[in-house]
Parts: structure tokens; sequence; C-alpha cells
């Protein structure tokens, strides 16, 4: 800019400055843009300016000079970089690949602005465009280039480590070499806490792995909240897994989890859940079969995001112990029930040292997930809830509220590229969908999850050996039973009652009622058939595989039928909710008459299920949700006796016996959940009151 002045109002503050919101020198160039290598860029707000008589194109010729001009400074600072880093920086192909965003951004901008694009679709295919829509973040609502682009520059300056990252896995052709490096270059530092500090924060990578991630083993750092607690030098993953049980004893409760309770939550991918844990049992008890180890050296390729999972996965075999698993670890009830809470507590510090806050990961998702299971169980609703609530927001942070869905044939990068990785995800996204929507009720009808900000299609219809890393995803038949069935009809089902709960914030009328019931029952007419046809697979892929495969873990031959048993008893509990707030209605006005029978009726079918088999009652009322669908059944009973004691119905009696059927029911579990033991009193006591109410005994 020249140094001459020609008109006489004060000097102002440069354009750079100003929009920093700092100090100026008013010199030009000033202080504070040579400081930062914008001297040539440095020039004085010229309000006359504004008023420019220059036409749409000279002003983008303007825009394209300056980002030439950009383009250069990187290219002439990229340079300055060490050779290694210089090598995998990919500045040539950055550029490159900018000029073809600028490109397919005028392209873009040209198409008319009414057409259609389907979440995750590839954008302009038929025109040779082959842009995915921005992996950055969801530009859902938007469609503009700019604008990902600006909120791009806002994750960088504002402190979004995940957004960041995102950004740099699409920019950067090969960030995770450059990544390698820095961690490298972390663990050769002496100084293990600074070695920490460098691994994390030190990164525009925020991993959505545990296995990319160092954390720390022999000590925390000073910054860590646990480090006023915890004495500098103590060897953190030693301490940990000094908490394990003999490993015979990891290896039975793992294969009791992945046979009787896996199929309750399916959060894990068990073939690579089993070989990361081979892998941890041979790191820790490398030298010894009885305890495991303290050698620093092998200690330090420890995963502490895995370990808390693998903590959760002892917990619950331990929580939801048989008989005879019991008589193998030779342990009792009470025993067991104290190992689930030190292993509960184990997880939780996992969680804590390896600032799970901070470093989102998958692992600590299934932990959190897993976690919620035993926090139900032990009257602990709230907790879970408080949890659900941050493991969803991490969630949105990793981006798997935004995968999309196999069938749309879309561009993955990063971690993503993983297909086991993209399902895995999925099926932890819709686990917390399903946890969000099923428990909204109880807490005034609100959930985090929107549907219209849900941009991931459900897991795929197959069994964990179908997913392969590799290898094309081979969708099952949705009639056809895999090992997905139970949690896809849960995800259905929920939807339909995510309707209901929203209703309830502003009721529309009684034809919402018909109109969901319709829903359904179609719904329930079809639950049956996801159990009909036999999937041979499975039986032939256990006679083929050796016998030291990790997917020989197979669920018990009964677990089909808990599982169809399950998805009855949720059927006939969303009826129930659909139509209980018409129940005392239905006593007075025959309008309503249809919905006390269906809720009476549902109630009965529900207790029926439970009683149907005492095996099979007995192992699924072990599960809080469970318990939940057979109290709410009982309930309704219960104010249906009051009816009838009112109108002195020949029925009385017959009620009675369904509530103490019940009563028996729930305490046939009332040693492991606290949840039943308050079903059980609160159940005896509405008995009791009854009985009293008219003198009886």
């Amino acid at each position: 800019m020249s140094d001459s002045r020609t008109c006489s109002r004060p000097i102002q503050s440069c354009y750079q400055c100003r929009k920093r919101k700092i100090k100026c020198n008013r010199a030009y160039p000033c202080a504070p843009c040579i400081l930062r290598g914008e001297g040539d860029v440095c020039r004085e707000v010229d309000k006359n300016q504004t008023n420019s008589s220059k036409s749409a194109t000279e002003t983008l010729d303007d825009v394209l000079h300056r980002v030439t001009v950009l383009e250069r400074v990187v290219t002439r600072l990229s340079r300055l970089l060490p050779p290694d880093l210089n090598a995998n920086s990919g500045v040539d192909d950055s550029d490159s690949s900018f000029s073809t965003a600028m490109s397919s951004s005028s392209v873009l901008k040209s198409q008319p602005k009414d057409v259609p694009k389907a979440a995750g679709s590839i954008v302009g295919k038929g025109d040779g465009i082959h842009k995915p829509e921005s992996v950055i973040r969801s530009s859902y609502g938007s469609g503009s280039t700019d604008e990902d682009v600006a909120m791009m520059l806002e994750d960088f300056a504002m402190g979004h480590r995940v957004n960041r990252s995102r950004a740099t896995h699409e920019l950067n052709h090969e960030p995770s070499e450059l990544y390698i490096h820095r961690l490298a270059t972390a663990y050769e530092s002496q100084d293990k806490s600074e070695s920490y500090e460098k691994a994390t924060h030190s990164l525009p990578l925020t991993p959505v792995s545990a296995m990319d991630v160092f954390v720390p083993q022999f000590g925390l750092p000073a910054r860590h909240p646990l480090a006023l607690l915890i004495d500098p030098s103590t060897n953190v993953a030693g301490r940990l897994v000094s908490i394990l049980p003999a490993r015979s004893n990891c290896q039975a409760l793992v294969r009791f989890y992945f046979e009787r309770l896996e199929w309750y939550s399916k959060v894990l991918h068990t073939p690579s859940f089993l070989s990361a844990a081979n892998q941890l049992m041979g790191q820790v008890f490398s030298m010894s079969s009885n305890g495991p180890v303290c050698d620093s050296s092998v200690l330090s390729q420890v995963s502490i995001p895995f370990l808390s999972v693998y903590f959760m996965v002892l917990c619950l075999s331990l929580h939801l112990i048989e008989p005879e698993m019991c008589r193998i670890l030779n342990i009792g009830f009470d025993e067991a029930t104290e190992l689930s809470k030190k292993m509960y507590n184990a997880a939780q510090a996992c969680l804590y040292v390896s600032d799970f806050i901070g470093n989102h990961s998958l692992e600590a998702l299934q932990c959190l997930i897993l976690m919620g299971v035993y926090q139900q169980n032990l009257d602990e609703a709230d907790s879970h809830w408080a949890l659900l609530g941050s493991a969803i927001k991490m969630a949105q942070n990793l981006g798997i509220s935004r995968l999309g869905s196999e069938s749309e044939n879309r561009t993955y990068k990063g971690i993503w590229t993983s297909v086991i990785k993209r399902e895995v995800a999925r099926r932890i996204w819709w686990s917390l969908i399903f946890n969000d929507w099923s428990h909204a009720a109880a807490h005034n009808g609100a959930y985090s999850i929107h549907p219209s900000q849900n941009h991931t299609g459900f897991p795929a219809n197959v069994n964990d050996a179908d997913l392969v890393d590799g290898l094309p995803l081979q969708e099952r038949p949705t009639m056809q039973y895999t090992e997905m069935t139970l949690s896809l009809t849960r995800f259905r089902f929920v939807g339909i009652y995510r309707e209901i709960v929203d209703n309830m914030q502003s009721p529309t009328g009684y034809d919402f009622v018909t109109e969901i019931d319709a829903k359904i029952r179609r719904m329930q007419e079809d639950v049956p058939r996801y159990f009909q046809e036999h999937d041979s697979t499975l039986e032939s892929y256990n006679s083929t595989s050796p016998p030291s495969a990790p997917s020989r873990y197979r669920p018990s031959p009964n677990v089909k039928q808990l599982e169809l048993t399950l998805c009855l008893l949720m059927g006939e509990t969303r009826q129930l909710r659909l139509h209980r707030p018409y129940l005392f209605k239905g006593y007075k006005d025959r309008k309503y008459a249809k919905s006390r029978e269906q809720c009476i009726n549902s109630a009965k079918a529900i207790l029926n299920l439970l009683k149907s088999n005492d095996e099979q009652s007995a192992t699924l009322l072990k599960w809080w949700m469970v318990l939940f669908y057979g109290f709410a059944a009982s309930v309704v009973l219960f104010i249906d006796l009051c009816h009838h004691k009112a109108d002195n119905s020949p029925d009385l009696e017959m009620r009675r016996i369904e509530l103490r059927e019940a009563l028996d029911l729930f305490k046939t579990v009332e040693h492991i959940s606290s949840v039943s033991r308050n079903a059980i009193a609160l159940l005896e006591g509405l008995l009791s009151s009854s009985l009293l109410s008219f003198g009886q005994r």
C-alpha cells in the first residue's frame, strides 16, 4: 500500500487487526501483521471501498488472486518442515485438491437449488462429479461448500479437536503417517508425563480407536485430575491389570458373556473383541498363568480404553452369573456380586485414567453402554441417564451420527474405511438412540437425539462372521434371522415409541392412538417371521472353522427363543403404553373401552410370556428392561383389580392370583437385581392394602 495519504480523516486500524479485534499501531505494514508474517497483506480499512463499483466477476477475481497468494505462502512454509514431515504433507496434492474443490464449487453453484440430494449421497454423479458430502461436519440443509470451508476454519481456530481431526483426514491424503511420526516422537521422550502431553494435545487429530492413542502407563501427567491423588511414579497400567482374575477365569467369563449375554446389547464385534482379548491376555499373563505380570515393557502395550470394555464384560458375566459358571469358577453368588462391583470400579478407573471425556473412542462408548446395563440393574437409572447424555455427545463428536448406510455406496476415509468399525459404530449409535428414546417418558419426554439430526442408517442384518475388512458386505434379507435380528427389531419398535412420547407432550386426540395401534400390530405380526427363516451359515461356519477361531464363541441354542420372547414382550408393552393414558376413561366412557381392553390384554400377555417357561423367565428377568415390562403389566392389573372390587366383579380373585404369580416371578431374581426388590416391595404393599381395605388377610 502507498505511504502517501490523500484524505484528512484519522488513520484507521488495518483490516487484519480489526478482523481479529486486536490493537493496531496504525502503521502499514503494522507491527502485529509483521509478527504474524502478514506484512504483505496489511492494509488500512477504507470506507470508500465499500462503495466499490466492481462487478461480481472482478470481485471474484480478487478473491481468487488472494487464494493464489495464500497457496504460495503455504507452499513456502511447507518447505520449512522437517524432510520426513514434508514428504507426507501432500502439499502438491493439497494444491490440486484445493483447485478441484474450487472448480467443483463453481459447478455446484451453477446447479438448480431445488435438486434433491439424499443425505450422504454422491452429488452430481451424472455430471461426472464424484464429490461426496463433507465428512468434516454435517452440511445437511446448507449444501454450501463456502459454508463448509468457513466452519472448517472455525474448527481449527476455536479448538473443536474432533472436527479438526476429520478436516485433516479429508484434506491430507496420508495423515496417519504424520500422526505415527509425532506419536513415535512422543514415545522417545524421557519424561512420560511429557510424552502423554505431546501425544494427546500437540496433535491435530483426536483418534476414534483406542489402538491409535497413547495413554499413560507409568504415571499421570501433572495436568491430569487424578495426579492430585496418585503418585507420579505409580505404574498405572500395572495397578489396573492386577485387578484381573486368573487367566482361566477371565477366559471362562468371556466365553460365558458371548454365549449367554452379548445378544442383549450387541455393541461388540465378537471376532474383533476376542482377537484383542487374546492379545491382552498374552501381554498381561505372558510370564504367568496365575496372575498378571508387572513388566513395564509389556504393560506399555496395553490399551487402557479396551481394558475398560474388557472389565465390563467380566463385570456383567459375574453380575448375571449362572449356577454352572459359579461351579466352574468355584465361587458363590455373593462372591460373584462383590467381584462384579470390583470389575465395574476397575472399568470406571480405566475411563478416568484414559481421560475419556477428552479422548473419545469407540471403546469408551462401548464401555459406557455396558455400564448402563449394570447401572440399571443396580437401581442407578439416574447415573445411567447422565452417562448416556455424555455418550451421545461423544458419538456425535466422532461423526457416528452421519455414517449413512452401506447401501448408499459412500466413500469413507480415515478410520471409517474399515467396514467393521462402521458397522460397530452404527450398532453403538442405534443403541444410544434406543436408550435415549425408550427412557424419555421418565424424563419429562426429553431426549437428546432428534430424528431430523440422525443421518446414520440401521446396522446391517448380518452375523459377526460376515463382517470382514476388505470384503464387500453381504447383508441378509430382513426376514432372515441373524445375530442382529433382535437389535433391529427393537430399533424399529423404539421409533414408534418416540412418536408416542412426542404425542404425550401435545396430545392430538384419539385418532393418533388408533393410527399407532395399527402400526404396532403390523410390527407384532412380523416379529415371529423374523425368527422363522433358519440361518444355516451359523452351523456351517462353526463346523468349518478351527477350534481356536474366535468366532467359535457362538450364542447358546436357547438365545434365539429368548430374543423372540423379548421382542413379543416389547410389542405388548408398546401397546400397553400407548393405551394406558385412556385406561381410567375406559371404565366410564364406552368410547375408550377398547383402550381399557387392550391395556388389560397386553398386561396379561406380558405376564403369560414370562410365565411360559421357568428357565427362560429366570434368564430374562435378570435384565432391568424385562423386569420393567413385567412391573408395568402388574400395575395395570392392579388398577383393574381395584375397579373389579368396586363392582364386586367375579374376576376379582383371578386378578389377585395373576398378581401373586407376578410377585413370585420377581422374587426369582431378587438376589441379583436391586430393581426387582423395589418391585417386590411395592407390589406386596399394594396387595396388602387391597386386602386390608376389605378386611381380608
